[in-house]
């Protein structure tokens, strides 16, 4: 039995009025439900609730209970409010009638662009057509090269990615996308007094999406950790595609030793 792709992983059965399940499916995340995945299938949900055409800006996640790939996942879309120009939705996934996810996203349909100001330091990755292609099985469909490792850490800090299937022209779907991608790294690993065993799980996700993006051409996700502290470990994270920023994430993970 081959591997589903990106797209059969996005691709949600309507089971009632504002309903959804995304089928079990046997990956390379088994046992554990990579939770990239859960928050793209979350947004394809609430994506399916509003007109076409209105399309995320933003999305606040938690991570509440570790999920399984190998079991269906049930999403109910509650609608908060719909306005002449936003929308907002709540999204509760379930496996087995337990709680494992919660978000909130807000959907509007005003795709008019402007500038983006640079940052201090200048943005100028290596291009990733002289990168070697790097292993991440847990993005199916989606080719990943490297073009800088954490300096102490020896983490992915920055990464390239693009589709190598066939994609839906369906806006949604590609964001839905970039959130399954954008769970995949953190920049944190071991260090002087900082060993790897105390990252955890993830505890919250938020994104922001500031322009529409193609999953098929090249795009850039840059990792920084930024602190640890309470338990907690935050890093941020900006997405680039043709020299624009067309997404910026913030996450918590659990960042502790384990109990001895």
């Amino acid at each position: 039995m081959s591997e589903p792709t990106l797209l059969d992983l996005l691709t949600l059965e309507q089971t009632g009025p504002d309903r959804f399940r995304a089928a079990a499916g046997p990956t390379v995340e088994i046992p554990h439900l990579y939770g990239g995945r859960v928050a793209a299938q979350a947004l394809v949900a609430a994506g399916r609730t509003v007109p076409t055409g209105w399309l995320p800006h933003s999305l606040h996640a938690y991570f509440l209970r570790a999920g399984r790939s190998d079991v269906p996942t049930e999403f109910q879309v509650i609608n908060d409010r719909d306005g002449r120009s936003y929308s907002a939705r709540r999204v509760e996934a379930r496996q087995d009638g337990e709680l494992l996810f919660q978000m909130l996203t807000s959907l509007g349909s005003d795709t008019s662009s402007g500038p983006d100001w640079p940052p201090p330091a200048a943005h100028d990755p290596a291009a990733p057509t002289g990168l070697e292609v790097f292993n991440a099985p847990h993005l199916p469909s989606i080719e990943t090269r490297v073009a800088a490792f954490h300096d102490q850490w020896g983490m992915p800090t920055h990464l390239w990615h693009r589709l190598t299937i066939p994609f839906p022209d369906d806006p949604l779907l590609h964001l839905a996308g970039l959130t399954y991608v954008s769970d995949s790294y953190n920049g944190f690993g071991s260090g002087p007094g900082q060993p790897a065993s105390g990252v955890g799980a993830s505890l919250d996700h938020a994104m922001w999406f500031r322009r529409p993006v193609r999953l098929d051409h090249w795009f850039s996700v840059a990792f920084e950790p930024t602190s640890v502290g309470s338990g907690r470990g935050l890093y941020r994270g900006t997405i680039r595609q043709d020299d624009t920023v067309v997404a910026d994430l913030d996450q918590e993970i659990v960042y502790r030793h384990p109990r001895m």
